[in-house]
Parts: C-alpha cells; structure tokens; sequence
C-alpha cells in the first residue's frame, strides 16, 4: 500500500512538472517570428553587423540577413537555441523553385535549406555566386 502511494505521488509530481513546463513554454524548438527578430539575431550575434534586410524561412527554422555592407548572416535554429554564420567566399549556395541551400563547408553548422518561396531567387541574386539547381 505504502509503495502504491509513493508511486502514485511521484506520477503525480510528473505530470505536475509537465504541465508546468508546457504552461510555461519551456524547450522545444526555438523560432525565427519575423524579419525583426532575425536582424536582431543577426546584431547579437555579430557585433557590429548592421542588418538593412532579412528574409525567414516559411517554418521559422532558418533566416537569412543582409548587412548595409552586403554581407550575409545565416542564422538556423538549433534546439531551444539559435547558430548563425557569416557567409564567404566559400559558402555554396543552390538554387531550386522557391528554396534557397546554403552550404558554409563546416562540420558543426549543417546545410540549411530555407523555404523562401518567391522571395528565392531574389535573395540569391543577393549572394556573390549562386548556383541554379
């Protein structure tokens, strides 16, 4: 009897904590919201990078920003948190119907393909060498 009712307490603490953590809104996947919110990114980041231009893929994952000085920050949620690279000569860009790939040739940082819709080939006319898919 007692072991029942420790078992049903800590059950209970569970789903407790569950519940709070869900009320709270805590872990998941982080989200890019808006064009805002990645040059943000993008100065956090980077300091002293001067976004004039963003664009965000269609499910938050992954944004991309462009710097008064035309240079580009990738910037992809990973987990609850944010990574973002600044784009070179070496970064590899592909472009298909309405995504945009973007390889920077690093083991940690994986290729990132962000679903940009119309706004696609726009923004890789943007990147020094665009390769048509």
């Amino acid at each position: 009897m007692i072991f029942a009712l420790k078992v049903a307490g800590m059950l209970a603490g569970v789903l407790i904590l569950t519940g709070l953590a869900r009320w709270l809104k805590l872990g998941g996947e982080a989200r890019i919201c808006s064009a805002d919110h990645a040059r943000a990114l993008a100065r956090l980041t980077h300091y002293g990078f001067d976004g004039v231009a963003a664009v965000v893929d269609t499910n938050g994952q992954a944004a991309l920003v462009r710097g008064a000085d035309n240079h580009h920050i990738l910037i992809r949620a990973r987990g609850p948190r944010f990574i973002s690279r600044m784009l070179d000569a070496d970064t590899q860009t592909r472009l298909d119907p309405g995504h945009l790939t973007i390889s920077v040739n690093e083991p940690d940082f994986p290729t990132t393909m962000l679903n940009l819709g119309d706004e696609a080939s726009r923004w890789a006319a943007t990147l020094e060498r665009p390769v048509n898919g």
